[in-house]
């Protein structure tokens, strides 16, 4: 009664068997909302699980969570996911956060470094890594105004969303600028994103959680 309460599909539990969907369709959808909760619940446990003082710098974390819990809660109604313009944006918040995290993880040496000593070879590698990175960085200032611009109405009042992008941006420059300044140590924002980016991968679930409620292609992730 509590994920199907207009009783429109059949689900059966047998001690020896387990669940026993009524269609295909059904069993889908289940799916669905499990995941929905799962990551909301994964995303809360990471928030409660930061001791240090930096983990919730960008103030960001607490709203979400609360955000992020009345959505759940609201797909006990039927028809009651978050409204479509919502959903686009969360969304385009997945494809941002991948492509910085192939900023972070990829061991490409133009991503990764070093930068070539060769004055030739490194305006090579200057002008191929600005095809990756500008792509990057120009879904972020989209994200920014697209929240500025009315592109979201059920996010308006949301402080989070601009404060996580915001975070984002600020951990997109550390892990772009850290070939630049030779070193992890040398780069701006370290602790920073030292502290926020399990908490933003946390929340990237709760973003992809939601994409099958949208009916649309997914967005192309950032790439040159």
């Amino acid at each position: 009664r509590r994920l199907f309460p207009d009783r429109a599909y059949l689900l059966l539990y047998d001690i020896s068997d387990g669940l026993t969907f009524g269609s295909p369709e059904m069993q889908a959808k289940f799916h669905e909302w499990v995941e929905v909760y799962d990551a909301v619940d994964a995303f809360r446990a990471a928030v409660l699980a930061a001791t240090d003082a930096g983990a919730d710098a960008c103030t960001w974390q607490v709203e979400f969570l609360k955000f992020a819990v009345a959505a759940r809660d609201r797909l006990q109604s039927p028809g009651a996911a978050p409204d479509v313009p919502t959903l686009r944006y969360f969304a385009r918040l997945a494809a941002a956060i991948r492509g910085v995290d192939q900023l972070r993880t990829s061991t490409d040496p133009v991503i990764a470094g070093p930068i070539p000593q060769n004055r030739d070879d490194r305006r090579d590698w200057l002008l191929a890594r600005n095809e990756i990175v500008r792509p990057i960085e120009r879904s972020l200032d989209e994200l920014t105004e697209l929240l500025r611009g009315g592109h979201a109405p059920g996010l308006e009042n949301e402080l989070w969303a601009p404060r996580f992008t915001a975070c984002l941006t600020a951990c997109e420059r550390y892990y772009d600028e850290r070939v630049r300044f030779g070193g992890e140590e040398n780069a701006p924002n370290r602790e920073l994103a030292a502290a926020q980016w399990n908490r933003i991968l946390a929340a990237l679930r709760v973003f992809e959680a939601w994409r099958p409620f949208l009916k649309e292609p997914r967005p192309p992730d950032p790439q040159p």
